[in-house]
């Protein structure tokens, strides 16, 4: 509510499309004009699957009698992102609840997902987007996994069908896991990752990596063009390079999902369900998969080419490619630290305990924190938002029942006030004479110091060692606290 009201008294919009932002432009014209866009074929696929929100907005205005004005509508996205929130969070007490988690467990959850740099300041700096409502959809996800509501699931993806296109696709798979259990929980084998022999091996590969990323990008801006081509070839001077940089993130993000892996493999999943309800479930994840694309080739143009990452191919070349700057070594995670705050970065320094909690949590959570760790590829984080709870919940849960020093607390919640940037002021208060096509003007927004896709090598070099410095911190002050609270009483909870 503070943070709420504080954007309210000193607003910092974005001045890129009037207001709106680059793909807000489209969202707004959604509100205004979609079922002319319907009617006379010009809504693309892709947009079709994130029509809800402006549908919302749409009906809100429309009942409350006021005017589709520009001001009107970027007010109404921004209450609508706040009302979001709120519901995330009540999902998230309530599943807080249900795991009888500590008040610390509970706190550092509620960090992540309302303090986080999306939460805390994108949405009300760049409020026409669909992102709240993948957060909010996330958010009931968990929520029914913990509880393994099957229907839940269902009504919560044929909504996110319509929000954020991935929510149908994992909707069908938790309605899958819920078929399964482990049979060994708690998980109390030595993860592969916890061996330091391998882990100095993967710190050695990366920074081995990072040194001729950037001694082939320093040789390379030496050469002129023709003797590049001549040298390399046009594939490995442009291709090689780029997949060379981002080969130190696909390396830690192979890892961790075989660490997942090989964890659920220990804890012997089995078959927990009657040929009936197996039946039942396949169905159900048929369902949620065919009502919406029915429904979305009804009302889509197919012929309409949108900008962005869709399909196989593409998202294979942009986890590999397109979305790293050549030499920015570690891009992506540098963005999700600033993105979604200190949380990411605990779950990094305890993810051998992340992943026993995951374990503990059930299939449908692991399945879902893989999902997590796949998209983690992709420098833009907010292509992971809907997964984001299930990795908050894995990370509050290793502090179920731990204690935590002052030190700890203290280093945690500057670290949550500096990553949530709402203290950070871009633009200029919203004008009625600001150009329309003021992209420009995103040169020294926000932007592009938290989206990989955006980040100039300023940005990536600040911010990364801000980055490493909070981690490298967090894990001393992590590793120092264990051993400093270990004879003190267990915190009280929330359930």
């Amino acid at each position: 509510m503070t943070i709420f009201f504080f954007h309210q008294a000193y607003p910092d919009i974005i001045q890129a499309g009037d207001g709106f932002g680059v793909d807000g432009v489209l969202y707004a014209k959604m509100v205004v004009h979609l079922q002319d866009m319907i009617n006379n074929s010009e809504l693309s696929r892709y947009h079709a699957q994130r029509i809800l929100p402006s549908f919302v907005i749409k009906t809100i205005l429309s009942i409350t009698g006021n005017e589709f004005s520009r001001e009107n509508i970027i007010y109404a996205f921004m209450y609508m992102n706040f009302f979001l929130t709120l519901l995330a969070l009540v999902l998230w007490f309530a599943a807080s609840y249900r795991l009888r988690l500590s008040r610390l467990a509970f706190w550092i959850g509620f960090s992540g997902i309302a303090l986080c740099f999306q939460s805390a300041k994108n949405i009300y700096y760049y409020p026409v987007l669909t992102d709240t409502f993948a957060l909010a959809i996330g958010c009931g996800f968990l929520y029914a996994a913990v509880v393994r509501n099957a229907y839940l699931v269902f009504l919560l993806a044929m909504i996110g069908a319509f929000t954020w296109q991935i929510s149908s696709a994992a909707g069908a798979l938790m309605i899958i896991a819920f078929l399964f259990e482990f049979q060994k929980t708690p998980l109390v084998n030595r993860l592969f990752i916890e061996r330091r022999p391998i882990l100095y091996s993967l710190i050695s590969c990366i920074l081995l990596i990072s040194f001729v990323v950037a001694a082939s990008s320093v040789a390379l801006s030496m050469m002129g063009p023709d003797r590049k081509r001549h040298f390399l070839g046009r594939i490995l001077n442009f291709d090689f390079i780029r997949m060379l940089t981002n080969s130190p993130t696909l390396l830690l993000i192979a890892l961790g999902a075989l660490s997942i892996l090989i964890a659920a493999y220990l804890a012997k999943p089995r078959l927990a369900a009657g040929p009936l309800k197996i039946a039942a479930h396949v169905i159900v994840a048929g369902l949620i998969i065919a009502i919406p694309a029915v429904i979305v080739r009804s009302i889509s143009n197919p012929d309409i080419v949108v900008f962005g990452v869709q399909g196989f191919r593409e998202t294979l070349s942009a986890l590999l490619l397109d979305r790293v700057f050549s030499g920015m070594v570690l891009q992506p995670l540098i963005a999700h630290a600033v993105y979604y705050g200190p949380v990411f970065l605990l779950l990094i320094v305890r993810w051998p305990d992340a992943v026993r909690s995951a374990i503990a949590l059930g299939p449908a959570v692991v399945l879902m924190l893989l999902l997590f760790l796949g998209l983690a590829g992709f420098s833009e984080s907010r292509f992971s938002i809907l997964m984001w709870p299930f990795a908050v919940a894995v990370t509050a849960y290793v502090y179920k029942s731990e204690n935590t020093s002052t030190l700890f607390n203290a280093t945690f919640i500057l670290l949550v006030i500096v990553f949530s940037s709402v203290w950070l002021r871009t633009n200029d208060v919203l004008s009625a004479t600001q150009d329309s096509n003021a992209f420009h003007q995103w040169i020294g927004s926000v932007l592009t110091t938290r989206f990989g896709p955006s980040m100039d090598w300023p940005a990536y070099a600040g911010q990364g060692i801000v980055v490493l410095a909070a981690l490298g911190w967090l894990a001393w002050v992590t590793r120092n606290g264990e051993r400093e609270a270990s004879g003190t009483s267990p915190s009280s909870r929330i359930g």
